[in-house]
């Protein structure tokens, strides 16, 4: 199934989201995507705005770093936002940019090993288990969400390149691809996943609506 939405840019002020959404989701549009980058705009906080403004609408989280919230709070804040629109939320996780992971003093050592830690712990605590772990990025003592979703939404990684997609295919339920994801990207990442059954792709792409199909292009 083929879903068509638009983005929210990092730029546009966050009291526009509810009119935008809700405009998409009288429309007839699909989704909207919430963009989190390092400093402007919180993408939890749109997204529950997103929601509670809409009956329809999917709205996707892409993306928030994986390592600037714990796994318990970012497993809290996905849990809260499926219950706000369930069934209508995608949440992603990523990396993060690393420069900026560095001027807030979370730079990992290893960024796959981050995001895989913290993968699995969300993914474990939304499906309500107790949760103890210690790896080298992510520490849980008997942590369990006190309300759980009733059906886990899927994780998106919002992730590049062989090893990170490997990983999303392992431990996660699909990709969020950055722009421009051509039909030739979308199919060579889904194969470095291993082509897993059931696997969400959304992807990122630039377009430009215009009467004449020359002047669009231009």
């Amino acid at each position: 199934m083929t879903a068509i939405g638009m983005c929210f840019p990092r730029t546009y002020p966050a009291a526009l989201v509810t009119d935008v959404a809700r405009r998409l989701d009288q429309g007839g549009a699909d989704e909207l995507w919430i963009i989190e980058d390092c400093f402007f705009t919180a993408g939890p906080s749109l997204v529950s705005a997103a929601l509670t403004a809409t009956e329809r609408l999917t709205v996707g989280l892409g993306i928030v770093p994986g390592v600037v919230r714990t796994a318990a709070v970012t497993a809290m804040e996905f849990a809260t936002l499926e219950a706000l629109g369930p069934g209508r939320f995608l949440p992603g996780i990523g990396h993060g940019v690393q420069s900026w992971m560095g001027q807030m003093g979370v730079r990992p050592k290893s960024p796959l090993t981050a995001l895989e830690e913290v993968t699995m712990s969300v993914t474990r605590l939304l499906r309500g288990e107790e949760v103890s772990f210690q790896g080298k990025e992510v520490y849980l003592d008997k942590v369990q969400l006190d309300a759980p979703p009733a059906v886990v939404p899927p994780i998106l990684l919002g992730v590049q390149g062989p090893k990170s997609m490997a990983l999303a295919g392992r431990v996660a339920d699909g990709v969020v691809l950055a722009e421009p994801a051509t039909a030739a990207y979308v199919r060579q990442s889904v194969e470095y996943a291993g082509s897993p059954d059931g696997f969400v792709v959304a992807t990122f792409t630039a377009m430009c609506v215009r009467d004449d199909r020359k002047a669009a292009y231009e």
